[in-house]
């Protein structure tokens, strides 16, 4: 069973994967130490965050830790996708993050300096290693007029590194640069960027970051759609929230996003609004799920709609009873109530 939980995480099957890993708990069989190590790792090179949660959360009650490597893969992971760390660093209190952050470096492959038109390449990474961000900024703004194209790996570690340093303008201009020249960037850098802007409360340019991402094949997924349009909805942006939400593909209109984008609008103090989405949810076969009914019954008290949050509590409870019969629950509900039935987004 562990040797299959390992293999079907390769296409990036996560929810068979997890399901493997609670089977093999409700087996007796406890995933040990390397097992979790290896099904991180596979997890943060594909940008995957909410397994890791899962998998944080089965290691900490069982006194487990990640080797150094995959932490700092998995702190690194966390950072890109602007979600905050606190779990893993209780899983790991005897590791210094600050100590770490002065540690990090930039590794970049290319050496294909050869050929002329590569000198422009290497001038860059020299100034990156040298972490002089300012002037990679007219570097690349002087490269955007001559429409000279660079690699996909060297533009997604400048977009790295200034995000690292709070840089919004040089992750900006480079994500430009990379839309201006058709460069794809790694589904890292994509989240990187939108966690950056986020962090720094800019949110104009998240929707065409998102739809960019999308056009170079590259996914969300549905726990970090839900997750920025929850966020959306916390910054008062509800248009942008939106748009995110009509971006995604029909397979990403869940439970969970939907769910996120009824608590966009309770936030913004639309309550119909948000009761219209829930509705039209309903209309198309969704059920919703424990997470819904939280954030329905929550932003109805908040905004005095007291006769109507009565009625979803008591909706509530019947799903809450009936949940004990369920032989499974589809990983879109276990997301949505990760996300909206406990204290995990703040």
């Amino acid at each position: 069973m562990l040797t299959r939980m390992m293999l079907v995480v390769d296409p990036g099957k996560y929810e068979e994967a997890l399901e493997i890993f609670s089977k093999m708990q409700e087996a007796g069989v406890k995933p040990d130490k390397a097992a979790c190590n290896i099904l991180v790792e596979k997890c943060c090179k594909a940008g995957e965050t909410w397994p890791i949660i899962q998998i944080l959360q089965y290691m900490k009650e069982n006194h487990l830790v990640l080797r150094y490597p995959i932490f700092l893969l998995a702190l690194e992971t966390f950072k890109a996708a602007g979600e905050r760390d606190a779990l893993l660093r209780q899983v790991h209190p005897h590791i210094s993050v600050e100590c770490i952050d002065n540690e990090r470096v930039v590794e970049y492959k290319g050496n294909d300096f050869e050929d002329p038109s590569s000198l422009d390449r290497g001038l860059v990474w020299v100034l990156l290693k040298k972490q002089n961000l300012q002037a990679v900024d007219s570097l690349l703004t002087e490269l955007m007029d001559k429409t000279i194209k660079l690699d996909s790996e060297l533009m997604s570690a400048i977009v790295h590194v200034n995000c690292g340093h709070c840089r919004v303008d040089g992750a900006l201009l480079t994500f430009k640069y990379s839309v201006k020249t058709g460069i794809k960037l790694e589904r890292t850098a994509y989240l990187a960027l939108i966690g950056c802007l986020i962090r720094s409360n800019t949110f104009t340019d998240i929707v065409e970051i998102v739809v960019e991402m999308t056009s170079t094949g590259h996914s969300l997924g549905v726990y970090l759609a839900s997750l920025l349009i929850y966020r959306l909805g916390c910054a008062r942006r509800p248009t942008c929230a939106a748009k995110i939400f009509d971006s995604l593909p029909d397979d990403q209109k869940c439970v969970a996003t939907y769910t996120a984008l009824v608590g966009v609008y309770f936030a913004a103090g639309t309550a119909d609004k948000g009761l219209k989405i829930y509705k039209t949810m309903r209309k198309k076969g969704i059920y919703p799920s424990l997470g819904t009914y939280c954030v329905l019954v929550a932003g109805l008290e908040k905004l005095s709609r007291v006769s109507n949050a009565e009625t979803y509590r008591k909706e509530k409870k019947s799903l809450w009873k009936d949940a004990y019969f369920r032989e499974s629950i589809p990983m879109e509900e276990k997301i949505c109530d990760l996300l909206f039935a406990r204290d995990v987004v703040s």
